[in-house]
């Protein structure tokens, strides 16, 4: 079963498996490619903002060069049945890079690519309008509402088959920020055209130091929730823009098993990053879930490959044992040190590379199982009331998917999770007003009047 997991930059995954297929077609084929995605990372983002950069023109061609884009990356053999999800670009907006005079322009475009080429995608987000963590494009907060009601228009006014790929965002990061987004939400009512949701700011809120006592998305999940009970929905998508570590995946786990349980509704959350290149092409390293289910951390870099590894085995040997266990059963060949050198002229190989990524792939869906399993076993706890066995519980793996160490960030964590799951239970849309104008306060944007 494929993980919740969504790997961004789909261009950059795209062309590693390309070059492998094109000058390798021994390793790797669309065949056995298109069967590996299936199982492990089926849903892919990609951003229209990879054209919207500092000083550009916003007009057609702009849009006109992603179609292109979109549509080589759609009409990939190994893609058959696999998701490609848009991002609407806004981050792109939040850095300046678009002018405030071209944003409208920008929004009218974004939505007539989303009703002329949705056969390219099977999901798209709302373009949502914020200040950026350190650059804020809008003049007045007054301008930014009216903006984002006419986004937030443009798609509702999309036919109803195309509404229905929507991942309609709701923002939560300041109070200010928030109201416009219920007013949307509430007053306007443009919830009632979608049937997926999502949010986003976790990233500019994760260094915060007031941060509320219980997982932030939870607050706009909270409001989703409501929405879908009081109108009968049983069944939706959730997408967090970020918030991919691996502790987090276990609560997004506690949170869809829960939300079942106490709602009868059946919801995926599903979350995405870019992390794979950071770990892999800058950082030169994987991620390794080891015999005892603890996450650990093994270097690749070309001085340590002769080292020993947590007493387990040579880093180079272990290496090729953990990438040929990945890939096994799906066709792709295997891997050995005497053809597949990891370094070649002092460069990783291309083959590594891919089926490094490949390796992350799969210990996504090897690890998004292994926290079902976790949930299914604790749960129990937290429906009986042992709360002290439940949260001793968590403790445990918690530790061990922060690659065996405690820390207070991990202490907080636990804590949270079952302030999560109350606050998921009771759907008390005050407190939620409350977590907002008390802890998210000092991150209000200082420039907008």
């Amino acid at each position: 079963m494929s993980s919740s997991f969504v790997s961004a930059a789909l261009p950059s995954v795209q062309n590693h498996i390309d070059a492998v297929i094109r000058k390798h077609s021994d390793y790797l084929t669309n065949e056995n490619v298109n069967k590996f995605l299936h199982n492990n990372v089926d849903k892919f983002l990609s951003s229209i903002g990879i054209y919207v950069v500092k000083g550009c023109k916003v007009e057609k061609k702009l849009i006109q060069r992603y179609v292109k884009l979109l549509t080589r990356m759609r009409n990939k053999e190994y893609m058959k049945d696999i998701e490609i999800i848009i991002d609407s670009g806004g981050y792109s907006i939040q850095q300046g890079y678009v002018e405030n005079k071209d944003i409208p322009h920008f929004i009218k475009l974004y939505h007539e690519f989303l009703n002329k080429n949705d056969h390219l995608f099977n999901y798209a987000f709302t373009l949502d309008l914020s200040a950026g963590f350190k650059s804020c494009p809008f003049k007045t907060w007054k301008e930014l509402e009216n903006l984002n009601i006419e986004s937030y228009q443009l798609a509702v006014n999309l036919p109803e088959h195309i509404r229905n790929k929507i991942l309609y965002i709701h923002h939560f990061r300041t109070p200010k920020l928030f109201q416009i987004y219920k007013k949307m939400f509430y007053e306007l009512e443009f919830p009632k055209y979608f049937k997926n949701f999502a949010t986003g700011g976790l990233v500019s809120l994760a260094n915060t130091k007031n941060t509320p006592p219980c997982v932030m998305y939870v607050v706009p999940l909270v409001h989703v929730l409501s929405y879908a009970k009081n109108n009968n929905i049983k069944k939706l998508r959730f997408h967090v823009l970020g918030e991919t570590e691996f502790k987090s995946i276990l609560e997004h786990c506690f949170f869809e098993k829960h939300i079942k349980e106490t709602h009868g509704i059946d919801i995926e959350i599903t979350y995405d990053s870019s992390s794979i290149f950071k770990v892999l092409g800058m950082g030169r390293y994987i991620y390794v879930l080891d015999k005892f289910n603890i996450i650990r951390k093994m270097t690749l870099r070309s001085d340590s490959l002769d080292m020993m590894w947590r007493n387990e085995g040579i880093i180079k040997d272990l290496f090729y044992d953990i990438i040929n266990k990945s890939i096994d059963g799906y066709g792709i060949k295997k891997l050995n040190k005497i053809d597949d050198p990891l370094y070649c002229n002092g460069r990783m190989n291309k083959i590594i590379y891919t089926y490094g990524i490949f390796q992350m792939f799969n210990l996504f869906a090897t690890f998004q199982d292994l926290c079902y399993k976790i949930v299914d076993k604790l749960y129990p706890y937290y429906k009986n009331k042992e709360f002290f066995r439940f949260n001793d519980e968590i403790d445990k793996y918690m530790i061990k998917f922060n690659g065996g160490k405690f820390s207070r960030k991990i202490d907080y964590r636990i804590n949270n999770i079952q302030n999560s799951l109350e606050v998921l239970e009771s759907l008390d849309l005050d407190y939620i007003d409350y977590l907002v104008n008390n802890y998210m306060v000092s991150e209000e944007f200082q420039s907008l009047i």
